[in-house]
């Protein structure tokens, strides 16, 4: 990649970001002196003006999105219907005086789980000795230092497999890296706090004597990608906080041959388990796997990890029990498969296959108990279904009511007990347990049930519409019974299409407020993800990204074709990788929306390899490094595919300035060129949150305003008439 030039060029003054209009330009946006390079990209010339916002710690970048921040929230609070919405949102979201969730059993019954009050942010870790005993409160984020007035939010716990102690992973501002603290669950004494630099994977030891987990380098505050040299640490109780020790990183295990982008991860699925299973993984479906016994590995003595799979045997879920190896696999079908071997002689070319789906249905996740293996499936990524492997037939279970999506857990493989959540567009989660004797499900509900009489008119539809090349991509409509067929309902289309991560069913009476306000909800399936099982993955990764936008536009196309609305009532949504999907979808088709909300998007593809959590996202998108790769990054660039005098729709972008996963310089300098070169007249805003991260442990009410404000912008820029500029 050759430098050819770097222009200074001094654009216009900083504007008052009071000022909203003028005759000429509705909308004079805060602006930033460019700082134009020009490079070549596997022989493709690229002009990128605004390199210069990529220092987040130059005082004039920071002081432009701060400006942006402010210009954005004078509008956002001038939409007439945002407050009312608001408050609607808010009601749904107190309607349940509380909310249970992350239930997890021990083997001696008894129950941990978050509880989260109807008026708190965030949740709470509670515990009861059994299902109906006395709940207690173990854990309450809001106490926590609470002279330092941070609102710490729960990113992740883990009981001891005694039940004696927990460990609780705390987060704030949306930084998602977290803190770790461990305490009694008795006497509520913390152990030891302040465990640095944790982000997933919270496990104890089988002897409860410590932990360990997925964890950032030492150094990663210092290095320009806090996601390189990543590692799997313990700590062992009684030792410092700062005493952790690194097991498993690429300078601790030169063997596994790692790069400073894989991101190492170590599982133990059962306190009795004779074997930790380790993968080297990243930004991708599929990883390498590996073993070795557990007693080595938690003695730090003659450890060695055997393989157990590499990439390329597309191994999603991985256990060993009982002496083989049980894995699922699309190796052998796109669908997946079960399959299983002798641990100490793997072949995977003549595995054992326990288990193969119906035709069009995907195998998504299996759990072992002692009455065998437990599995589920999806159809088209919207219907669940449950099958339970006996004498080597899958026999389907009927489920307690109909699913779009379901999880399966279960106690240990040595224990009966299996535990069903399901959930739909239209039917709020629902926890049960099997019954092996009666073959049935009775309610394990932990939540307060409440009803949503206001949904009761709501429909759903599941379609399949034809793409570009003859693909049938699902898509899910709900709506109202009542709708009229003439194209003049609101609808809100949202997709993915990445990582292989299927866009699940799921009840939100946030989303359902759109629906609500007369407006149509409209989910697009599209490759990338895995609906449709690994050949829906593999037709939306790297050369063939252009596959999940394109998808996404026939979508478009078959909702007007269909009158269910208009191309002036059409808005688009994508966050995060799906950034890529609504960024190129405006782009390409700029005619198609009228409004479209970008939620924290990748939306610089071609320079994401050199952002933070850039060189692990080369294993899902590419690398410029190499040619083939370099143009299907130039093909998936939003910023890039900008160009000057089109009309673009109005868009609302966000970023946070924590953000951990998509560095906000990629969104904004999308917002910036799309400001400068739109020749609409529609708004182009800039959503900066200076205090907030990627979404993934935000708090309610944060969430809640968020959706409001992107909604009311939306619904403002299709004429709804409850939404107008005051």
């Amino acid at each position: 990649m050759k430098v050819i030039s770097t222009i200074f060029v001094l654009i216009l003054t900083l504007c008052s970001c009071q000022e909203l209009s003028r005759e000429s330009e509705p909308f004079i946006y805060p602006k930033i002196e460019k700082q134009t390079v020009i490079e070549d990209y596997c022989g493709v010339e690229v002009v990128d003006d605004y390199r210069n916002l990529e220092n987040l710690k130059d005082p004039a970048v920071e002081d432009w999105f701060g400006k942006q921040e402010e210009y954005t929230k004078v509008i956002l609070d001038s939409i007439n219907g945002r407050d009312e919405m608001f408050e609607k949102m808010k009601g749904y979201s107190t309607r349940k005086e509380y909310e249970i969730s992350s239930v997890k059993v021990i083997v001696d019954g008894q129950y941990f789980y978050q509880k989260q009050l109807a008026e708190d942010d965030g949740p709470s870790v509670y515990m009861k000795d059994s299902k109906e005993g006395q709940e207690e409160l173990i854990f309450d984020p809001k106490e926590y230092r609470k002279e330092s007035q941070t609102n710490f939010v729960i990113r992740d716990y883990a009981p001891s497999w005694d039940g004696e102690k927990v460990a609780i992973a705390l987060t704030y501002d949306g930084k998602g890296i977290a803190e770790v603290l461990v305490m009694e669950t008795r006497s509520k004494k913390i152990l030891v706090e302040g465990i640095s630099n944790f982000w997933g994977d919270l496990t104890w030891f089988p002897d409860n004597s410590g932990i360990f987990f997925m964890a950032l380098s030492d150094d990663y505050m210092n290095s320009d990608d806090h996601f390189k040299e990543m590692n799997v640490s313990v700590y062992k109780l009684g030792a410092a906080s700062s005493k952790k020790e690194i097991v498993l990183s690429q300078e601790t295990n030169p063997e596994l041959n790692m790069t400073d982008a894989d991101i190492p991860r170590t599982y133990l699925y059962e306190q009795t388990d004779k074997y930790v299973i380790g993968e080297i993984a990243g930004a991708t479906a599929y990883s390498g796997k590996y073993y070795c016994r557990a007693s080595n590995f938690f003695s730090q003595k003659n450890v060695k990890w055997s393989p157990l799979a590499q990439k390329e045997n597309k191994v999603r879920k991985i256990r060993i029990h009982d002496g083989e190896v049980i894995a699922l696999t699309a190796q052998y079908n796109q669908g997946f498969q079960i399959v299983k071997s002798d641990v100490g002689n793997i072949n995977w070319s003549d595995m054992n296959v326990i288990a193969t789906p119906k035709k069009g249905e995907v195998i998504n996740d299996f759990v072992i108990t002692s009455e065998g293996i437990f599995y589920t499936t999806l159809l088209n990524g919207v219907k669940a279904k449950l099958y339970h492997i006996q004498n080597n037939e899958s026999i389907e279970i009927s489920l307690p009511t109909e699913a779009g999506s379901t999880v399966i857990s279960n106690l240990s493989s040595n224990h009966p007990e299996l535990w069903l959540r399901t959930r739909g567009w239209l039917n709020d989660y629902e926890r049960y347990s099997y019954l092996h004797s009666d073959q049935k499900f009775v309610s394990d509900e932990m939540s307060q049930v409440v009803k949503y009489p206001e949904f009761d008119d709501f429909v759903v539809r599941e379609v399949e519409v034809e793409a570009h090349d003859g693909e049938l991509i699902p898509l899910s409509i709900v709506h109202r019974k009542d709708i009229k067929m003439d194209g003049t309902s609101p609808t809100l289309l949202e997709g993915y299409g990445a990582y292989g991560l299927s866009y699940s069913v799921v009840f939100s009476p946030i989303y359902l407020t759109w629906v609500e306000y007369g407006g149509i909800m409209a989910i697009a399936h599209v490759r990338g993800g895995s609906e449709k099982g690994n050949e829906w993955y593999e037709g939306g990764k790297k050369k063939n990204k252009p596959n999940t936008w394109k998808d996404m536009i026939s979508c478009a196309e078959y909702m007007i074709d269909k009158k269910y609305t208009t191309k002036n009532k059409t808005v688009i949504r994508g966050g995060s990788a799906g950034g890529i999907t609504a960024g190129r979808s405006i782009t390409d088709r700029p005619d198609l929306f009228a409004a479209a909300i970008i939620r924290v998007g990748a939306l610089n593809a071609l320079r994401s390899e050199d952002a933070p959590n850039g060189e692990n996202n080369v294993k899902e998108f590419g690398s410029y490094k190499n040619p083939d790769e370099c143009m299907a990054l130039l093909e998936m660039d939003s910023y890039n595919k900008i160009k000057s005098g089109v009309e673009y729709p109005a868009t609302i972008i966000t970023a946070g300035l924590n953000d951990p996963l998509v560095v906000a310089w990629s969104p904004g300098k999308f917002a910036a060129r799309l400001q400068e070169r739109s020749a609409s007249v529609r708004p182009i805003l800039f959503y900066v949150q200076s205090n907030r991260g990627h979404g993934l442990d935000a708090d309610k009410w944060n969430r809640l305003e968020e959706n409001a404000n992107l909604f009311s912008f939306a619904l403002w820029q299709v004429g709804h008439e409850g939404f107008s500029l005051n």
